[in-house]
């Protein structure tokens, strides 16, 4: 969960906005000196889980993913969960890694070590949540429901209607951890803006890659862009 021995404690640190490298290791030394030793020494990637969900430039892919009310509010939509009747299943909302399972769909897109921006579609409409992205799995219902049964919510049934029943067929399993909400949800009015403002086109119907910039920008928004 990124927590570091400084002494005989251990410690987290918590960057909710964008920072570069030079500048994060430099606030962690005035945070706590004797503990920034160890995050010099880290690289990059286990910098940024470290302090998530700080964001730093590096070479990674970074993802807008759509997902559906119902698996958002099992999975890490804390807000819409305390709100619902039945609320979602606390275990898995307070799991620090967890797998969202999909249809092979462009799986040649989708590759780790990555950030993931989630975007709640329906009435919802908003990006809520940040996570990295560590692995992306490919195989049939019954081995991924083997590799990750204790992650996720979805139950055997759930895998083999998503393929149609035909247990040979491929589905995709998205492991991801570091979810922090963001303290501004980001309605899809704002979302169109900064893809107009990139020149992207306007399409959130399946995940989707996005440059670094635009990924920052919406971050930055959700995070009420401190600097």
């Amino acid at each position: 969960m990124g927590f570091t021995r400084s002494g005989d404690e251990f410690i987290r640190f918590c960057f909710a906005r964008y920072l570069d490298r030079s500048d994060a290791v430099s606030e962690i030394a005035e945070l706590d000196p004797q503990a920034s030793i160890n995050y010099q020494r880290m690289s990059t990637l286990e910098l940024e889980r470290s302090c998530s969900p700080l964001t730093l430039e590096r070479d990674q892919n970074y993802f807008l993913i759509p997902i559906r009310p119902g698996y958002a509010l099992n999975l890490f939509d804390r807000q819409q969960s305390s709100q619902d009747l039945f609320g979602g299943n606390p275990d898995v909302l307070l799991r620090w890694s967890n797998v969202y399972y999909r249809r092979v769909t462009h799986h040649k897109m989708l590759r780790a070590p990555g950030r993931i921006l989630w975007y709640v579609s329906g009435k919802r409409g908003e990006i809520i949540c940040v996570s990295h992205l560590d692995q992306v799995e490919m195989a049939t219902p019954k081995e991924l429901f083997r590799r990750f049964e204790k992650y996720g919510t979805l139950e055997w049934e759930d895998l083999y209607k998503m393929c149609g029943g035909d247990v040979s067929k491929e589905l995709m399993a998205l492991r991801f951890s570091h979810t922090f909400p963001l303290t501004r949800a980001v309605p899809l009015t704002e979302v169109w803006k900064v893809f107009d403002e990139y020149g992207i086109g306007r399409s959130l119907q399946s995940p989707r890659k996005i440059p670094f910039d635009t990924f920052k920008k919406l971050f930055q928004i959700g995070y009420q862009e401190q600097s």
